[in-house]
């Protein structure tokens, strides 16, 4: 069932050669694979869900350590936007999405049918799961280097919000905080478009109030165009 072929192309791709090749299958097997295939049958074979959950926590902590070292200056509060911003789901599906993920997964037939392949989830949860896999193979340095560069894009946009108060990264909050306070509808943001190639898309969207667009922003997940069509009511005043 799993393609050898398959896993040594990834490596390439990825730029890492795994010295536990078994890791690397576990990392990409989702659990609608086992289900389909060996159900019943105990071969040892496992899903990705427990390496999720150890590579959240490895990404957590180098998102921390990367953006606690870039803004020394910044607040608490800041700090935990920030990282928020990068560890969303929509974000780490764009980094799945950057060594191709999505063509490596194992699915199930029923979530293949179902457009797995292209599912947020499924597309996080990997790229966790391929962390958690990278750090039992081959410890936090590796992790951290790979990590490190696959944010980049994401530093830099943290870099260019580097005058940001305490409200940075919360502009979402704020609006629906002023709209509370004068006792109006909560705002419904609605993606408009998505373009550019997988690994790099810029979304688009608009923020509805009382059913009117009073709003608009883009950004390279749907979080970030959301926060900053949130940001440009604020900041145009159009509550």
């Amino acid at each position: 069932m799993f393609n050898l072929k398959q896993i040594r192309k990834f490596q390439d791709i990825f730029g890492i050669k795994f010295n536990n090749q078994d890791l690397l299958v576990t990392a990409l097997t989702h659990s609608s694979f086992i289900n389909d295939f060996y159900q019943g049958n105990d071969k040892g074979i496992e899903s990705n869900e427990t390496l999720e959950f150890l590579g959240d926590s490895v990404i957590g902590m180098i998102v921390s350590k990367l953006i606690y070292d870039m803004f020394p200056k910044w607040e608490e509060g800041s700090l935990t936007k920030a990282r928020a911003l990068i560890v969303s789901g929509d974000n780490l599906a764009k980094l799945s999405n950057q060594f191709r993920l999505s063509n490596y997964i194992y699915l199930g037939k029923g979530e293949e049918k179902n457009g797995g392949r292209t599912r947020t989830s499924n597309l996080a949860n990997a790229f966790e799961a391929l962390i958690g896999a990278l750090f039992i193979d081959q410890g936090y340095g590796v992790c951290f280097d790979v990590i490190k560069n696959a944010i980049k894009e994401d530093l830099i946009y943290l870099q260019k919000q580097s005058d940001a108060d305490e409200n940075f990264g919360n502009y979402k909050g704020i609006l629906q905080e002023k709209l509370l306070s004068k006792k109006l509808e909560l705002p419904i943001y609605k993606i408009i478009s998505v373009t550019g190639p997988d690994h790099n898309p810029t979304f688009v969207v608009k923020v509805y109030i009382n059913e009117e667009c009073c709003g608009l922003g883009e950004g390279r997940t749907k979080l970030i165009a959301e926060q900053n069509a949130a940001l440009n009511v604020l900041q145009e005043s159009k509550i």
